[in-house]
Parts: structure tokens; sequence; C-alpha cells
């Protein structure tokens, strides 16, 4: 039910974790880190959500009856490995999983008993290989993206992991429908100066040391992973208000998929409860992340 606390996602919590409340500083301070990131001016609502949000339904994807991936292009030099250094990779800790360049059978080697973010860096399609690459990373991803999914590998099925993926490139190199209906899209425009890199590359640091010095149980990956398992049993519902939120706004059926899984995330691990209705959803995500004008833009880009 709504609201209830689900015993077996506790159960798959850190041990003597203390979970992020709401309203917690740590959380709004990484929202804040999140939405200071200079990302491409045209998307930068939006691309704060998609990041935010795909950060929060990492750690219960195996939860999902459906998972959105992500895809993080920006030009070369723009910060996109800054970000998985300094934000993603200890945001979620061993909730994520870096994989090397290589095709399908050592992705699935790589993802072998994995449930949580799977991360494809500079996965440009440059050359023949390049393609292959990406081509074999996209197969994959259409199979993690539904619950229970397997794939026949000569006599042998082999399950797909639960898991969610963040591809990082230099170009948005997606073509096919059924690759864009399940990756919603964050663009880095690049760091003016060093400097400012600089100074949210310190706060992010600060962030994670000061949960870290809490104790190994009470580092910020475990208690951000147990406060989405705390609020997982409201997914569902939230998404799908979401959903009617992106829609209103012009949205078609499949973008709002997309990124109401990203917009139910942001509210579970911001919020307690579910959204009272679409028009309460609709003012949040005006507030918080002033995505409203943004949203009206996202069929054009697909």
């Amino acid at each position: 039910m709504a609201g209830q606390i689900n015993n077996a996602m506790m159960d798959q919590s850190p041990a003597a974790t203390v979970p992020f409340g709401v309203n917690s500083p740590e959380v709004q301070e990484l929202l804040r880190i999140t939405r200071s990131i200079p990302w491409r001016e045209e998307n930068t609502a939006v691309s704060a959500l998609s990041l935010f949000g795909w950060l929060a339904i990492a750690p219960i994807i195996g939860k999902l009856k459906w998972r959105p991936h992500l895809w993080l292009d920006g030009p070369a030099g723009s910060g996109k490995s800054w970000m998985l250094n300094e934000i993603v990779m200890p945001a979620l800790g061993a909730h994520a999983r870096r994989l090397a360049k290589g095709m399908e059978a050592t992705i699935r080697k790589g993802m072998a008993g994995h449930t949580g973010a799977v991360i494809f860096e500079d996965q440009d399609a440059d050359d023949a290989a390049g393609w292959d690459r990406l081509a074999a990373i996209l197969r994959i991803a259409r199979q993690a993206s539904v619950a229970g999914a397997s794939v026949q590998i000569g006599s042998k099925t082999h399950k797909i992991s639960a898991t969610t993926f963040l591809v990082t490139t230099t170009s948005t190199s997606l073509e096919a429908a059924a690759d864009m209906s399940r990756f919603g899209f964050a663009n880095v425009g690049g760091f003016v100066s060093e400097n400012d890199k600089f100074h949210i590359a310190l706060a992010a640091r600060e962030l994670f040391s000061r949960c870290a010095a809490d104790g190994p149980s009470n580092c910020f990956a475990d208690r951000f992973a147990a406060r989405m398992a705390l609020r997982a049993g409201d997914f569902e519902e939230t998404r799908r208000v979401m959903i009617e939120v992106f829609q209103g706004l012009g949205c078609e059926r499949r973008v709002g998929d997309v990124y109401g899984s990203f917009a139910a995330g942001a509210w579970l691990v911001l919020r307690d409860g579910v959204p009272e209705s679409v028009e309460k959803a609709d003012d949040w995500l005006g507030e918080v992340f002033g995505v409203t004008s943004e949203i009206r833009n996202l069929n054009r880009r697909r």
C-alpha cells in the first residue's frame, strides 16, 4: 500500500544505516549541486531533473516494473567524466558500476550479479567499432528496461540484470524510436572557468566526506539508498501522477514515461507521501526544478 514501509525493501538497505529524512540538508545539497552544473542553456532545468531523478531511482531500480536510462552528452572537456567522478559515483557508491568498452558478452559479464546503475563512459561512435559497441549497449538497454527480461544466446537463456544505464558521449547518437523512448537526456554545456568547476567539486567533496565521517554505514550513498528503499512503495503511483503532468504539458506518452520516472524519483527522495493531485505535482516540479517551459520542447528533441 502507498506510504507503507516494505519490509523486504528495508532488508536490502545497508545494516544500521540511518536513512535520510524528508528535507534532509544533505539531499538538498545534492540537489543544489546538481542544479549548479553548467547545463546547456536551453535544457538546464530538464537536465538537472534528469540527473537528480536518475540518481534517486538507481538504488531501487530492481523494484521498478519499467526502467528508464540516461544519456549524458556534452563537448569534449565539458566535464562529463568529472561529473561521474565527483558526483555520480560518490552519490551511488556500490549501487553504481562502471564498465569498460566492450561488446555484448563483455557487457553482460560486467553486469552479472549487479542491481543498480551501469555506467558507460565515452561511448562515441567515431568508427565502425564504436558503432558496434554502442549498438550492443542499446540492445541490452532495451532489454534491461523491462523487469524480468531475458535473452536467448545459443541454447541458453540469460536473465538481464535489473539495471539502469548512464551513457556519456559527445553527441546525441540515438536514432531508433525504441531507444529514444527509453532514454532521457542531460546536456552539459561546459564550465566557463576552472574556478567554477573547483567550487562545485569542493561542495561535492565536503558533502560526501561529511557523511563518511559519521561511520562506514552512514556514508551518503548508503543513506541515500536507504531513503529510497523506504519510499519505493510509493513509486508507481507517483510516477503515474508525474506522467500525467508531462502529458498535460503536451508531451507524448513515451516522453512522459521517461521523465515521469525521473520526476517520481526526485519526489520520493525529497518529499513524503505521494502528490495530492496532478496540479500539485505540476506546481512542485515548477517550484523545485523550473521545468515547465522546457517540458514543452521535449517532443521536438526526439
